[in-house]
């Protein structure tokens, strides 16, 4: 078995990719490791309290939908927005970078409060 990770799938698109042989991209992998590490440890200290009232995140995701769908959210295509409470607290074109935003900007917030949402 060939565990060479620049091995390629004929029946994939693109490339085969690298992270090592490019250090850009193995920056950023490096870079994603780490917000997932914090997230992660942000989600850890959430595990004793209530999860967030799935009604209310669900509220927020028809919310942020019918506003995408009635052009109210062209300011940010091509982006992810960060939605509370019907109201956009964030926006990224990364949704894990946002997605760790909001957990430090709202640390009196469960971190999966947040709606998430991709524009465009």
């Amino acid at each position: 078995m060939n565990t060479d990770v620049t091995t390629h799938d004929p029946t994939a698109n693109g490339p085969p990719v690298t992270p090592t042989a490019n250090p850009e991209l193995a920056r950023w992998y490096s870079e994603r490791d780490t917000w997932f590490a914090e997230l992660q440890a942000i989600r850890a200290a959430w595990s004793d309290r209530q999860y967030p009232d799935q009604a209310e995140i669900t509220a927020d995701w028809k919310w942020v939908y019918s506003q995408i769908n009635a052009g109210a959210m062209r300011a940010h295509l091509g982006k992810y927005v960060a939605v509370y409470q019907q109201a956009v607290a964030g926006t990224d074109t990364d949704a894990l970078r946002l997605e760790l935003a909001m957990a430090r900007q709202f640390p009196h917030l469960h971190p999966d409060r947040f709606v998430i949402a991709p524009v465009g």
